[in-house]
């Protein structure tokens, strides 16, 4: 039951204009970032969109190093409140996990990219492993996310999915009916984000 945002991925983009000091890009509403997880009774999913995200614009500054590219200023924050679910009870108990009133929101930082053999892949498509400081709770763990990014002109599209233990965060699966319905500590963040890059002088 984690966000989380993981969100920061969009950051990948900057994996096709690594020349530039800099990017500026806009996160289109049809990104998502969405929540998988699992009772012993069955399966429910949060999702936040991109038309929930506040502040859609980012500038972006790169930099290379040994091999990977190093992104700074790049901390993205969502707001708790903001996912929803057509499960209501999952998403109670998803607020309440978080405990939405000290930390109404998770934050995520992106610290470094390493790429992976092109092979016969086209110009336009990456991927990768991306390093992430996911914090929830006031707790910040860290993770190699693999990730793959289209580019089509000045749109950038980045997808992956992975896998948390809410453990990690400090977090208790919650469980319902005198322990009847047990939730999985066990989530799959599926993250799929579309950017759109206004450094024209990069096309």
């Amino acid at each position: 039951m984690i966000k989380k945002k993981i969100i920061l991925f969009f950051l990948i983009l900057t994996y096709h204009f690594v020349n530039a000091q800099s990017i500026t890009v806009d996160i289109q509403n049809e990104s998502y970032l969405k929540l998988v997880g699992s009772t012993n009774i069955a399966s429910f999913n949060l999702i936040q969109k991109g038309d929930k995200i506040p502040n859609k614009r980012f500038v972006i500054p790169v930099s290379q190093n040994k091999g990977q590219i190093i992104l700074g200023q790049n901390q993205l924050s969502l707001s708790i409140l903001n996912f929803s679910s057509d499960n209501p009870i999952a998403y109670h108990d998803f607020v309440q996990l978080l405990k939405v009133k000290l930390y109404p929101q998770l934050f995520v930082q992106l610290q470094n990219l390493t790429l992976q053999p092109e092979g016969n892949k086209p110009a336009t498509t990456l991927s990768g492993n991306a390093s992430v400081a996911i914090t929830i709770t006031g707790v910040t763990k860290n993770y190699m996310i693999p990730f793959t990014s289209t580019r089509n002109g000045d749109i950038v599209t980045v997808e992956g999915t992975h896998k948390m233990n809410i453990r990690d965060f400090g977090l208790v699966p919650p469980t319902k009916m005198m322990g009847l319905v047990r939730t999985s500590e066990m989530v799959d963040i599926k993250f799929h984000f579309i950017f759109k890059v206004n450094n024209r002088e990069l096309m």
